[in-house]
């Protein structure tokens, strides 16, 4: 398993795992925490934007980029998102000092309250966000064999980092915007892994549905080679991306792939 862990991300730069087999309830909580994000995204967009920090780089709490351009052409990604770490510290001491050395990556979450936030969104986020780190460490442990290094070599270094989980909604692409931009600009990954857990369409009803109405729609990658894929995981899978940080650690032999969505 290591070795054909290893072989898609150095092709690839992405590489499918069945998730059911680990963890038996993975639909059931993704679904449950999907209907929280969808409910919270109901709650008018300047209530939205008071859970965040701008000192802290964004990186906690929600944003919407359909007012950032990202790209050198100035064209927005249409998409909102809220990060959090779902994952924690090995101890309140460790925490607190890499608080202290690192405020922007090491912040504190930001947790919606109040009318309209479902009870449950803190809960089900950290469960589900636990889940595809648990996924993404498993990754790791797949490389190390398959590359022949010491056992933690990768996995090690992933202990009490600033690791963020992202829900992401993607918002519709109207047709006068289509081909000017995208839900995410082309891009590779600067960090260790990234793991994807499926998403979910929402129709104009405002139900959750698996199948979206454009089977070319989603993410495509750039292999090693140049090629261009439409990286559309089988049903009961996550998808595990390299990203820049693992590419340099394994000295190029993983690639992070630029992709788009």
């Amino acid at each position: 398993a290591g070795q054909l862990v290893t072989q898609a991300l150095a092709h690839f730069g992405l590489v499918y795992i069945y998730i059911a087999d680990i963890i038996g309830d993975f639909d059931v909580r993704r679904r449950s925490f999907f209907g929280d994000w969808k409910s919270y995204l109901r709650l008018p967009l300047e209530r939205r934007k008071l859970h965040t920090n701008p000192d802290i780089w964004g990186q906690r709490g929600f944003c919407d980029l359909r007012e950032v351009s990202l790209t050198g052409d100035g064209a927005p990604d249409y998409k909102a998102w809220y990060f959090a770490n779902t994952v924690g510290y090995t101890s309140q001491e460790i925490e607190m000092a890499l608080r202290l050395a690192w405020p922007e990556l090491h912040a504190e979450n930001i947790w919606p309250r109040g009318d309209g936030v479902p009870a449950s969104f803190q809960s089900r986020y950290i469960r589900f966000g636990r889940v595809l780190h648990r996924a993404g460490l498993g990754v790791l442990k797949g490389c190390e064999v398959g590359l022949k290094l010491e056992e933690g070599a990768l996995f090690n270094r992933t202990i009490n980092g600033p690791h963020n989980s992202r829900a992401l909604h993607y918002h519709p692409l109207t047709d006068d915007l289509l081909g000017g931009s995208a839900w995410g600009q082309m891009h590779t990954d600067f960090n260790n892994v990234t793991v994807l857990g499926g998403g979910m369409w929402i129709t104009p009803d405002g139900e959750l549905v698996k199948e979206g109405p454009d089977p070319n729609s989603g993410l495509y990658v750039i292999t090693r080679d140049s090629q261009e894929v439409h990286g559309v995981a089988p049903h009961g899978c996550v998808i595990v991306q390299c990203g820049q940080q693992l590419e340099i650690l394994t000295g190029g032999e993983l690639v992070a792939t630029p992709h788009v969505i």
